[in-house]
């Protein structure tokens, strides 16, 4: 995270302002996972009023990053003749959501990628890239949680959120109980 020299009126309206953000609701519904989740509106309705009242604006905008990869090989020697050390430099480009939180000339910036599914390089893939970074960069510069169930880490693991924590019946002893995510994962035949 990059942030202005000094920090300190930032921080203190910060602290302010993290104390007054409400969680962000829960509204949408992620059929693939079958989980809830909360769109930009709920993230930004969590936070607006907190941010009014202690100055802190929050700003977003897309930006072209470019950086130079590197690569170096020493080819082998032959016949007692060292080989070349050849030099390879690829300049990259991607795309990446730029939100910055300020306060009084200070501020603090993160940036997020923008992966957009495949090679489509539509307007709505932008817009859909663009709108989830923009999500999750605003709740992590102001702390910003949701209401309801974490699914902790499930879906960043490949395993479907929200239904691995409800209980199946009643009937369920109470080491399966303490265990849920290795029950399941056992009955699908995952490995874990």
């Amino acid at each position: 995270m990059k942030h202005s020299d000094k920090t300190e009126k930032i921080d203190a309206a910060l602290a302010k302002c993290q104390g007054q953000v409400g969680h962000a609701t829960k509204n949408m519904e992620q059929s693939h996972f079958r989980s809830n989740y909360a769109d930009l509106p709920s993230v930004r309705d969590a936070a607006q009023k907190a941010m009014s009242e202690n100055g802190i604006a929050f700003v977003c905008a897309p930006e072209i990053r470019e950086w130079t990869i590197v690569a170096e090989k020493q080819m082998p020697q032959v016949d007692g003749i060292d080989g070349a050390l050849i030099k390879r430099n690829d300049i990259v480009h991607k795309e990446v959501m730029v939100a910055r939180i300020t306060h009084e000339g200070e501020w603090y910036e993160a940036e997020a990628f923008l992966k957009m599914k495949g090679q489509d390089d539509s307007p709505q893939a932008f817009g859909s890239a663009s709108t989830y970074a923009r999500r999750y960069l605003m709740c992590a510069l102001l702390n910003i949680t949701s209401d309801g169930e974490d699914d902790d880490g499930e879906a960043a693991e490949g395993r479907a959120s929200g239904s691995w924590r409800k209980a199946d019946s009643q009937k369920e002893s109470s080491e399966s109980k303490k265990r849920p995510v290795m029950k399941k994962a056992k009955q699908k035949g995952d490995l874990i």
